[in-house]
């Protein structure tokens, strides 16, 4: 038996400044140091508000991978947030969702 949360985990990534040396200290958050791994991945843009994101990730896994002929990677999907700008209308934002691919 699972305990809540367990069955679902988020991970945030960022880039790391040259000081950190590629690690993130040690820290009582418990923020760790993992790295994304290179493969291909399929990539579609979503425009517009992050309420509506899971149309494109569902997009992506229900009509575009299988009339692909691809399979997937053992790697979750993941998004790239193009803009970090509050000021930015929501229309306008851009954020690529990638799927990992073997």
């Amino acid at each position: 038996m699972t305990t809540p949360g367990e069955d679902f985990r988020f991970d945030i990534c960022g880039e790391l400044s040259a000081e950190a040396n590629g690690h993130v200290p040690v820290n009582v958050q418990g923020v760790i140091t993992k790295t994304l791994p290179a493969g291909r991945c399929a990539v579609v843009r979503h425009v517009g508000s992050y309420e509506n994101i899971s149309d494109s990730v569902y997009y992506l896994y229900n009509t575009w991978l299988p009339q692909s002929g691809e399979e997937l990677r053992e790697f979750p999907v993941y998004f790239q947030y193009l803009q970090l700008n509050e000021e930015l209308p929501e229309h306008a934002l851009q954020t690529d969702i990638l799927l990992p691919l073997k």
